[in-house]
């Protein structure tokens, strides 16, 4: 395996109690994202985690969301993503 692509789950607006939990999720992870140079942002709730350094990374965010009960999938890259841009 090459990369994950980690995506959580954002609460509805409406939900008063799920948007304190996906604020203290973003506190939580903020230290964590700032050491890990290796992680791509790519939203506020989407990460491109390489295998091969971010492993324990990918351990945390899980932990984090877990711990504020958001939902969350990971999707497995074989090989490095393929991006397509619009490069002038």
């Amino acid at each position: 395996m090459h990369s994950v692509l980690l995506v959580v789950d954002k609460p509805d607006a409406g939900d008063h109690v799920g948007n304190k939990k996906w604020r203290d999720f973003l506190g939580d992870i903020q230290s964590t994202i700032a050491r890990s140079s290796e992680i791509e942002v790519l939203g506020e709730r989407c990460w491109l985690i390489p295998l091969d350094k971010g492993v324990g990374t990918l351990a945390s965010l899980v932990y984090f969301a877990e711990a504020r009960d958001l939902t969350y999938r990971v999707l497995f890259f074989e090989d490095a993503p393929q991006w397509v841009t619009n490069a002038h």
